[in-house]
């Protein structure tokens, strides 16, 4: 890049300064999925600190998915230098964090065919995230992450309640107890937060 747009730059002085924590959520599609081996440097430039890397769901059919010759290339080239580069630069704590499909190339297959992008985890594994994370829509509606709007009724309206009282209240708890193995059926099409939920697990279990 020859030129920065200035609201790049200035995120990337923020960043360098300890005022402004950036991660980047790319969404991993046919469109992309041959360019992002040289993603991790591009986002060291522009001041990121993590890159979180998300399997497309093509809901629309729109020939978004990746194909068993795109998930080939991807698994066997693209990941291998993607997880290297952002090792490197620290964007990634584990070259797992490359592969949202699954480490091995027979899962991978499997795991976009089905949109099952937890790779089982959740199958013997709770979600943390209604504990630290909560989705609030353009309509002023709770819901627990983004994968659940409009797939689950809203746990609150903060139009109508405070977002504590909802937070804290009997209907978003009844959702935390639901999260212990096996989680929502949706949980399994959902990796965005399986690292997180990795480290949590491992300081939960001590």
């Amino acid at each position: 890049m020859e030129a920065h747009h200035p609201r790049h730059s200035d995120a990337a002085t923020a960043a360098e300064r300890g005022k402004l924590q950036v991660r980047v959520n790319t969404v991993v599609s046919r469109l992309n999925y041959h360019t992002l081996a040289d993603l991790p440097d591009l986002l060291h430039e522009l001041g990121a600190q993590q890159l979180t890397l998300l399997p497309v769901n093509d809901w629309h059919g729109r020939d978004l998915k990746l194909q068993p010759h795109h998930l080939h290339i991807y698994q066997t080239e693209v990941a291998p230098r993607l997880a290297e580069r952002a090792l490197a630069l620290g964007l990634f704590r584990t070259p797992r964090e490359a592969y949202p499909f699954g480490e091995t190339l027979e899962r991978a297959t499997t795991n976009a065919a089905y949109g099952l992008y937890a790779d089982g985890w959740y199958d013997e594994h709770p979600c943390f995230a209604p504990w630290v994370h909560s989705l609030i829509d353009y309509n002023g509606l709770v819901y627990l992450c983004c994968l659940t709007r409009e797939e689950i009724e809203p746990l609150g309206d903060i139009k109508q309640q405070s977002f504590t009282e909802i937070w804290n209240g009997p209907v978003y708890n009844a959702m935390r107890a639901m999260m212990h193995p096996p989680a929502l059926p949706i949980c399994r099409r959902c990796d965005e937060m399986l690292s997180q939920n990795r480290t949590l697990l491992d300081v939960y279990n001590g």
